[in-house]
């Protein structure tokens, strides 16, 4: 995560889905515009909407070519998938539909909430950019953080959600399974998605520091209140 390229948002891809959309309206049996939607589906890995649009438009015409052929790359594009978490000791990134595996989800809660320092739900681009620092070594660009907020579910504030932070990984998985496990290697996660002792510890020692701090302040405060 993430090194997003410095290109359009995928603004242009939403006109054209929304056009395609449109033609349905007036001609709901189009099966060309079923198979351009389905095809802009596999192109964003979101295969569950592929599969969806690739049954209907083969429910209008089952010998359809180019829907057939689209139904091979996204059977392909999944044994792949499959194929690449298929060794035993390690977790699943992904199910069988692509779709985020529960270790998976449960570390990149985790993830989350420990780069989320202000506690508020979401990473501002200040905690966007100390994770990728952490990860890449090297500070993101605006244009990065903003593809970043803008692609994937943020707030108002163009902080990113858990949602946005989730689905981003599941695309990356997608593509590459093992920039993916890099990643989490390098926040101290195994293959097998657990924390290893030293990062447990870590994390409980910034726990143990926390509660201190709290119990410092209220002795403070307590030391600080005029007597009666």
């Amino acid at each position: 995560m993430p090194r997003l390229q410095d290109e359009a948002s995928g603004e242009e891809v939403g006109v054209v889905a929304s056009m395609l959309l449109d033609i349905l309206d007036v001609m709901p049996y189009h099966i060309p515009s079923f198979y351009s939607l389905a095809y802009i589906s596999f192109l964003l890995n979101a295969f569950d909407e592929c599969q969806h649009l690739i049954d209907t438009g083969l429910l209008l015409d089952a010998k359809f070519r180019p829907l057939l052929d689209l139904q091979s790359q996204l059977d392909e594009e999944l044994e792949r998938i499959d194929d690449a978490d298929d060794d035993e000791e390690d977790a699943p990134l992904l199910d069988e539909r692509a779709r985020p595996s529960e270790e998976l989800k449960i570390a990149l809660r985790e993830i989350f909430t420990r780069f989320d320092v202000d506690k508020d739900g979401a990473l501002s681009h200040a905690e966007l950019t100390q994770l990728i620092r952490t990860l890449n070594g090297s500070d993101p660009s605006p244009t990065t953080l903003r593809n970043l907020t803008r692609n994937f579910k943020s707030n108002k504030k163009n902080a990113l959600l858990l949602d946005g932070f989730v689905e981003f990984y599941r695309r990356q998985t997608v593509d590459d399974p093992e920039e993916t496990r890099a990643d989490l290697a390098k926040l101290g996660y195994n293959r097998a998605l657990q924390l290893s002792e030293d990062d447990d510890e870590d994390d409980e020692d910034d726990d143990e520091d926390d509660e201190d701090d709290d119990e410092e302040e209220e002795e403070s405060e307590a030391d600080a209140e005029p007597e009666e």
